[in-house]
């Protein structure tokens, strides 16, 4: 059995990455312009289904619990991704 490799980000997702850095550092006026229609929000008790709106809401105050913990901002300085699937076999969802 062979392990699947880290690769180089797919340019899609690489420019999704630079746009949401960039939404970030412009204190995220219209970062919910860059998510899907549903966002899944999961932990290990709750699965919930936010919208872009309510997705942009919430990352302020997320910022503010980090804050009061003491865990200073993060900054992405490099991104691999790790297929976990056959792109040629994928279809689009209908």
């Amino acid at each position: 059995m062979t392990m699947p490799l880290w690769t180089a980000l797919d340019a899609d997702l690489s420019q999704f990455l630079d746009a949401f850095d960039e939404q970030r550092a412009n204190d995220g006026a219209d970062i919910a312009l860059l998510f899907a229609p549903t966002f899944l929000a999961l932990d290990p008790a709750n699965a919930v289904a936010l919208t872009p709106d309510v997705l942009a809401q919430v990352l302020p105050t997320r910022r503010r619990m980090f804050a009061e913990a003491g865990v200073g901002e993060t900054r992405r300085l490099h991104a691999e991704q790790l297929r976990l699937d056959d792109p040629s076999s994928s279809r689009p969802c209908s």
